[in-house]
């Protein structure tokens, strides 16, 4: 395995920490800008407590390049969004 994220990878765990407790969450969600500028979202699962985790499938990485992600969470005292974070997707060669 490599750390290293590559275009059309299928299985990759995708893991954004929020460092707070998150397991009392209604709504999960992580949002996404590719390098291109098209927005989307991944259906998160709390992972370890307070992570969101989403494992890409195909179609999930089509581009290569930095992209920008963000968990949002709804829980039920309070919803809004984590930290931006990002991350580069390489070709297969690179």
């Amino acid at each position: 395995m490599t750390d290293k994220v590559y275009k059309n990878d299928v299985g990759t765990a995708i893991i954004l920490d929020t460092t707070e407790d998150i397991s009392t969450q209604t709504v999960l969600k992580i949002l996404y800008q590719t390098p291109s500028g098209t927005e989307g979202e991944w259906t998160g699962a709390v992972y370890q407590t307070t992570k969101a985790r989403y494992v890409t499938v195909s179609g999930d990485l089509s581009e290569k390049g930095l992209w920008y992600l963000q968990v949002y969470l709804e829980l039920p005292t309070w919803r809004g969004y984590g930290e931006t974070v990002e991350m580069r997707v390489y070709d297969q060669w690179d």
